[in-house]
């Protein structure tokens, strides 16, 4: 099955959507535990909106795990769903964590 483009376009007021950095300031609230704000309500209406996998995205994307550096500096922000695709491309067994941590000292080390 082909993957499902999405698009600003599918959003009825382009205006309405939430800035890169109310994103950010979201994810950072919600995986902290902290209580969240009055703005996460608008944030949290959009992530509704969303497939679970592309909020599975965004959550990769604005996560809290720390990274080797060589690994940062490749992939910038995109880190965490880089050492992702790692994995699913190969299966390793043991936690998911200790997967991601195996993959990303590998890449880190410039071995694939």
């Amino acid at each position: 099955m082909p993957a499902k483009i999405v698009s600003l376009s599918l959003v009825a007021n382009v205006n309405d959507v939430a800035s890169p950095s109310s994103v950010a300031r979201y994810f950072a609230r919600s995986q902290s535990g902290e209580p969240l704000q009055a703005e996460d309500v608008h944030v949290e209406a959009i992530l509704g909106s969303l497939s679970g996998y592309h909020r599975g995205v965004l959550s990769l994307h604005y996560g809290a795990r720390v990274w080797p550096e060589a690994v940062t500096k490749a992939l910038h922000g995109f880190a965490t769903l880089g050492i992702r695709l790692y994995c699913a491309d190969h299966p390793a067994t043991g936690s998911t964590p200790r997967a991601y941590a195996k993959a990303a000292r590998r890449r880190a080390r410039g071995r694939s």
